[in-house]
């Protein structure tokens, strides 16, 4: 078997190790280019959110990139990422604020603020856009041509995730510092509750399936022990509602002591 002498291996590394060096310090961005954007939340009170990007297959990362496109922190627990119509919407929870940027180079294009603990962002039509107000419990309407809160809905404690369905938005609410079992309907049409849907416990995260129906996590709860894994627990559960008639169709119970978190469909 031949071998490469020893000289030539030692000086394809160092031209190999120098191109990736070079793909690591290249923080030029364009949306254009393949990656993942990572939400960091950051420590509470300290200002240091941030969100990364990461090109699959290449070892090339940004590891703040607002802050270096834009030269200024992305503010306090960044919660969550939202892409639309050529924009990025990162909504920043202890900051009260939603930092909005041009997704061709990601530049600012504006902050909306308006928000006590803002946490989730959805489009709902082309200027039109409802954000979960945690503490106050309530969904703020965004107008996304001017970047202004223009009204507020009531929903359940701790609004959360939203997913949209049928020209409704099912708002699954947390339950704040406290308990909910309840999805709020609201018609995009009027910005209005038409109809709260009693889940399982403490509802954390929805998605809509492509069929038009909506699945539901509930976390269920520890109990006052906050231990877990005791006599007090409540269990989490599944949920499919029917977003024709807006009532839970089936519902898979876990064991008591899962407390599932965090939803995810996949992309079929």
């Amino acid at each position: 078997m031949k071998t490469l002498p020893l000289s030539f291996l030692l000086i394809f590394l160092i031209l190999f190790t120098s191109c990736e060096k070079e793909k690591k310090t290249d923080n030029t961005f364009t949306y254009q280019e393949h990656g993942v954007f990572i939400v960091n939340e950051g420590s509470y009170g300290s200002n240091n959110g941030s969100i990364s990007f990461k090109q699959p297959h290449v070892n090339y990362v940004v590891s703040d990139l607002f802050k270096s496109i834009n030269g200024v922190a992305l503010g306090d627990v960044v919660q969550s990422m939202n892409i639309y119509n050529g924009k990025g919407y990162m909504v920043v929870n202890n900051s009260q604020k939603v930092e909005v940027v041009n997704m061709t180079d990601f530049h600012s294009a504006g902050t909306i603020t308006g928000f006590l603990s803002p946490r989730y962002l959805l489009p709902v039509s082309v200027d039109k856009a409802y954000v979960s107000d945690w503490q106050s419990n309530q969904v703020k309407v965004v107008n996304l041509n001017t970047l202004t809160v223009t009204s507020t809905i009531d929903v359940g404690a701790g609004p959360e995730q939203m997913a949209i369905s049928n020209n409704k938005v099912y708002v699954a609410n947390i339950g704040g510092f406290g308990n909910d079992s309840t999805v709020s309907v609201i018609d995009i049409s009027t910005n209005s509750v038409v109809k709260t849907i009693t889940t399982g416990l403490n509802p954390n995260s929805i998605v809509t399936l492509q069929n038009g129906k909506v699945l539901v996590l509930c976390g269920g709860t520890t109990g006052p022990d906050y231990i877990g894994e005791t006599a007090d627990d409540v269990a989490g559960q599944l949920l499919v509602i029917n977003t024709d008639l807006d009532i839970v169709e089936q519902t898979l119970i876990f064991p008591q002591s899962f407390h599932p978190l965090k939803l995810v469909q996949n992309k079929n």
